[in-house]
């Protein structure tokens, strides 16, 4: 049986509101995390799932965790779902229109041209297409679970919101550091768009932070230029953050970047921590 290790549920979080509701739901490596709410609103629901076992594939795991979970398989409004697949690499828009896409990420990581599906995220107008790579038998799945549904990869997302969050903080530089899955996402970003996104697997958040400086280093970018924020829910989370503000000046909250509620609050989640499921900022 799959059961959530945390749950958030808000009281006005209805079944029978499902046909207005947005499912959100995010499957990697690592395990899932869903998110359920009216369409562009608050978040109702809120479930986060670790799988324990390393060689259950995610469509294995999804599969636990639809069996088990009543509430995904109601008729929502809108489904998306959210690939964290390791398999990722980025490139120019106007080079992957001509490109072989298959063989370009063949030459980061290991791609079968028949067990896996080569797919694509354009970031517009930043020129920059995501290209990764998902296991046949997770598309079967959601094609078989969701029937009708969007489909995007995690990083998309993230450059998404750095590009956002860096008009908003108003720094030279910044840099988001997001924890999803097991790993944490390192982007950052200046004044022409994204400079630099990277994964990386980290035990502890001294790791994280040797990352962190060593990639502003590599960048030439001065500490005191960047403004440094975390978004994500993981162990590491709370641990880095302090880290990160004993070491970078400007390091800084994005809560208020991100619709909060009382009643998320009070359950201990935040808006911005939800970022891979649901990214509604703040009025």
């Amino acid at each position: 049986m799959a059961q959530p290790t945390e749950l958030f549920v808000s009281k006005a979080f209805s079944k029978a509101n499902a046909a207005s509701y947005l499912l959100s739901i995010s499957v990697g490596d690592g395990g899932l995390m869903a998110a359920v709410g009216p369409l562009g609103g608050e978040v109702h629901l809120a479930a986060r799932y670790v799988n324990p076992d390393p060689d259950l594939k995610p469509y294995e795991f999804l599969d636990k965790v639809m069996f088990d979970g009543e509430v995904f398989k109601l008729a929502f409004a809108q489904v998306q779902v959210i690939s964290q697949a390791l398999r990722w690499t980025l490139v120019p828009s106007n080079f992957a229109a001509k490109a072989d896409l298959l063989g370009l990420l063949q030459v980061h990581h290991d791609v079968s041209p028949t067990g896996d599906r080569v797919l694509t995220d354009e970031l517009k107008p930043q020129d920059i297409t995501v290209l990764y790579a998902l296991t046949n038998m997770l598309v079967k799945r959601c094609d078989y679970y969701f029937k009708k549904y969007s489909l995007e990869h995690g990083v998309t997302r993230l450059l998404r919101e750095s590009i956002r969050l860096h008009g908003a903080l108003g720094a030279k530089y910044s840099v988001q550091v997001s924890f999803i899955e097991g790993r944490f996402y390192l982007i950052v970003t200046g004044a022409k768009g994204i400079l630099l996104a990277n994964a990386f697997a980290a035990s502890a958040a001294e790791d994280v932070l040797y990352y962190v400086l060593t990639t502003l280093e590599q960048l030439g970018i001065d500490r005191t230029d960047a403004a440094v924020y975390t978004t994500g829910r993981g162990p590491l989370t709370k641990l880095t953050t302090a880290l990160l503000d004993a070491h970078l000046p400007k390091t800084t909250s994005v809560a208020s970047h991100y619709a909060q509620t009382p009643e998320l609050t009070k359950a201990g989640w935040s808006g911005e921590q939800l970022v891979q499921v649901w990214a509604t900022s703040a009025a």
